[in-house]
């Protein structure tokens, strides 16, 4: 495991406190999403270009720790093309944006871009070699991230899709 993925981990354990409901589970005010219910495999495809896309069960589901529920949708085994999906629920909003933008601003050297009428507040960061990127977005007291190997046209037109669905 590389430096950079343990010290997201110990981040994310570390602000599971500040995250978390009084029970461990979603926030008091904020329900608990299912993150694969948001978009379907076929939308996930088409967002990629690919045939076909499927839900990976291993990778996908509600994390034991945090209020995060991800969903991780594969073209193939082994293959990069993908999208994560990753909603967090929270007690307040400054604390949902914080969770969706984690991943994404794990890399300073590049600064997000805002996505106007996206949400409540958005974002797209790209890799640091395109295509892909992710897109942060809040609407309430829920944050979302999408990382994707997709075009940023297509990955924000996928965003605005779940946050319809929110």
């Amino acid at each position: 495991m590389s430096r950079l993925s343990r010290r997201l981990q110990w981040l994310l354990l570390a602000a599971a406190p500040a995250l978390a409901g009084p029970d461990g589970g979603a926030p008091k005010g904020s329900a608990q999403r299912d993150a694969c219910s948001l978009v379907s495999p076929a939308e996930v495809a088409q967002t990629l270009g690919y045939p076909e896309a499927r839900v990976d069960p291993e990778n996908s589901g509600h994390h034991a720790y945090l209020p995060l529920d991800l969903c991780n949708y594969v073209v193939k085994d082994n293959d990069p093309r993908g999208v994560m999906i990753k909603v967090h629920p929270a007690s307040d909003p400054s604390s949902a944006f914080s969770a969706a933008r984690l991943d994404a601003e794990s890399d300073r050297k590049r600064v997000p871009e805002p996505i106007a009428g996206l949400g409540d507040e958005a974002q797209f960061q790209s890799y640091a070699v395109p295509p892909g990127g992710w897109v942060s977005f809040r609407k309430g007291n829920v944050g979302v991230s999408l990382q994707s190997s997709a075009s940023k046209e297509a990955l924000i037109a996928l965003a605005r899709r779940v946050a319809s669905r929110l």
